[in-house]
């Protein structure tokens, strides 16, 4: 649960652990501020508890600990299963931890019921997104196989069995993030769809795994672990806990007793029934869908597109470029099965998501974030400010007449009184820093296909940049043809995203989907003459650009910044603390271990706050004595700098009073 205006107060010792589960202390760094706890006086059982935390064991004994608390009741113990691996250039069997999905959602339901409704919703929410899912989607006209897909996935889907009020909507979503070294791992989550929320009360761990220890070739460890994820989602579809694990073993005595104790009881009761999860929606970049799904079509391949049968080659009918109304692409839409004169997966293997109750390929959402930000405005934005800016490829010092609005002789004096103007911008429209650009640099701006990389502005910072940009292209346009299409590229994005919002707004009313659309469309089609006016660039045209055309004409009437990924990618950034902060090789485990940790406490204190048996308060306690918070924030800041200058940047380890027992710095172990 994340940590608001409307927090229940934390004691001290809860504190540590919540530190110690968010990856900013170390476990000795726990054991160290609790002893000096108790020689201040005042601490309680759990304090002393943590005061042992010390020798080699010392994180596995507190976990053992935390197993025989309360509060820990309220998330399932990890599950484990066997995995093909990759160590040392050699295949090996491993082992894998996870969260079960319908484990979790049985155990809040049972422990923490209140929390449960914030997490997914209330009887009334949803049947609000039932009934409204329903009606965008009987309100969509008839073009090629969009509508009759969509109508057949809500009229055939699994979970009917159960009336809307029960029947949860969740979804699924994965990326890689970099952590130990820069070695990436790949971070599964699901959640509710009911509410809108912080990030830590809508995401939910599954399992992280790391990329150089997963078998390439034929996927068997990406696909192992989706087994026992397809495993887990078709349990909680059916609203009951399984008889057998994913392999097909029967639970018993010998084999997960506890498991067998519960075998066919309902996952959540309630009256008149039980409730059940209903898969709704898969996100991800285009990378992780081709990666998860085993595409045999995609951005990379001569048909570039898995949706449709668009391919790469300008001089072919079925190009991507073309945005008409009338594109050939439009009438080769795929069905939603995965084989078939009209399947999108390759014939081996075939992903175990495909197994997932309620799956199909048009629920398999395209991310706007990816798509429009770390897409098309990383090219559109330099390819704008070139022109702007007086810039042409070959000549990036001889500025033209439009460029005379800023000073500047060269190409680094124009970059400059631009940055000025933007950060000027910023503060008139009250843009917050981390929303921001630093600067323009000259490096945006060279090349024949000018990109701003990520390094330089991330998705939010580009998506708040685009007004800017619109603002100039407006002021400054002339009567050719090239300005009016690029001020109506520039402004059709700006419109369209304008429309879609924060993504509050779950669903669309058909007005603005088609507003939207329109607006979208016209974008496009600018952007596509432009490249034909002037082939040998700036204006370059990725197959993200077709990805666009798929999210405002097929989703349904659903928002696509209602399951844009950035709340996913910062659940990814949360993990990864948890995960950088725990040795290498123990990672995987301790990770999630870390994660139960930190969420079962949150989340009964949760439970007791809506209860009123626990107060709140609106910001962290003070911490108590001087000294020990002294210690306290010594032992973290050093936490912190150990970290960055392992990665070679960062302030010194040791900072604030003199620490008993050496350096306070980040260990990994």
């Amino acid at each position: 649960m994340a940590r608001g205006a409307a927090d229940p107060r934390f004691t001290l010792a809860e504190e540590l652990l919540l530190d110690l589960a968010a990856g900013r202390l170390h476990v000795s760094h726990v054991g160290r501020l609790a002893q000096a706890r108790l020689g201040e006086g005042g601490a309680d059982g759990t304090t002393e508890v943590l005061a042992r935390c010390k020798g080699t064991h010392a994180e596995r004994d507190l976990h053992k600990w935390a197993e025989t608390q309360a509060w820990r009741g309220c998330m399932p113990l990890p599950y484990s299963f066997s995995v093909p691996m990759v160590q040392h250039g050699e295949a090996v069997a491993g082992v894998a931890h996870c969260l079960l999905p319908h484990e979790l959602f049985a155990t809040l339901g049972a422990a923490a019921p209140q929390v449960f409704e914030e997490l997914f919703g209330t009887p009334q929410d949803r049947e609000e997104f039932w009934t409204q899912l329903c009606q965008t989607t009987s309100e969509l006209p008839e073009e090629g196989a969009r509508a009759a897909e969509h109508r057949r996935w809500l009229r055939e889907h699994p979970a009917n069995h159960v009336p809307p009020g029960q029947r949860v909507p969740v979804g699924l979503h994965g990326d890689g993030g970099e952590m130990h070294g820069g070695e990436k791992v790949l971070v599964v989550s699901w959640g509710g769809l009911c509410r809108h929320g912080p990030t830590l009360d809508t995401r939910l761990l599954f399992c992280a795994l790391k990329e150089s220890e997963m078998q390439k070739e034929d996927r068997a460890t990406l696909f192992r672990a989706f087994s026992v994820l397809a495993w887990s989602f078709k349990a909680m579809c059916e609203g009951r806990r399984p008889a057998m694990d994913e392999e097909g073993v029967p639970f018993g005595p010998g084999h997960h007793p506890q498991r067998a104790a519960l075998a066919g009881k309902p996952l959540v009761a309630v009256l008149g029934g039980r409730l059940c999860g209903a898969f709704c929606e898969l996100r991800g970049d285009w990378q992780f869908l081709r990666d998860a799904l085993h595409l045999k079509h995609h951005y990379s391949a001569k048909q570039a597109c898995h949706l449709c049968a668009a391919t790469g080659a300008e001089d072919e009918a079925l190009c991507y470029m073309d945005f008409s109304d009338n594109a050939p692409a439009r009438a080769t839409l795929v069905g939603h099965l995965p084989g078939g004169p009209t399947g999108w997966a390759s014939k081996t293997p075939v992903s175990p998501l495909c197994e997932i109750p309620g799956f199909s390929i048009w629920r398999c959402m395209f991310d706007l974030m990816h798509t429009l930000e770390l897409g098309l405005l990383q090219r559109v934005v330099p390819a704008a400010l070139q022109g702007l800016l007086g810039i042409a490829p070959g000549r990036a010092d001889e500025p033209e007449e439009e460029s005379v609005w800023l000073p500047g002789r060269n190409l680094k004096a124009r970059c400059a009184a631009a940055t000025a103007d933007y950060l000027a911008w910023c503060r008139r429209n009250k843009i917050s820093s981390s929303s921001r650009v630093k600067r323009i640099t000259p490096r945006w701006l060279r090349g024949q296909w000018p990109t701003i990389s990520q390094e330089h502005a991330k998705a939010a910072a580009l998506r708040a940049m685009l007004p800017w940009v619109v603002t100039h292209t407006a002021a400054r346009r002339r009567a050719t043809r090239h300005h009016k299409l690029r001020h109506r590229a520039l402004a059709g994005l700006l419109h369209m995203d304008s429309i879609y919002g924060n993504g509050k707004q779950r669903f669309l009313s058909m007005e603005q989907a088609t507003t939207a659309q329109q607006a979208a469309l016209a974008a496009l089609r600018a952007l596509a003459e432009l490249r034909a006016l002037a082939p040998g660039g700036p204006w370059h045209l990725v197959p993200k650009a077709h990805a666009l055309q798929h999210i405002v004409m097929d989703c349904a009437g659903g928002n696509p910044r209602a399951v844009h990924c950035y709340q996913d990618e910062d659940f990814i950034g949360r993990v990864k603390a948890i995960y950088v902060s725990c040795h290498g090789r123990t990672a995987p485990m301790r990770a999630v271990q870390r994660y139960c940790l930190g969420t079962s406490l949150t989340i009964a204190a949760r439970e007791e706050f809506l209860r009123g048996e626990r107060q709140g308060q609106r910001a962290p306690p003070a911490g108590g004595p001087v000294q020990w918070q002294q210690l306290h924030d010594a032992l973290r800041e050093g936490a912190r700098g150990a970290r960055g200058q392992k990665r070679g940047r960062g302030r010194p380890a040791i900072q604030g009073p003199k620490l008993p027992r050496g350096r306070p710095g980040l260990r990994r172990g």
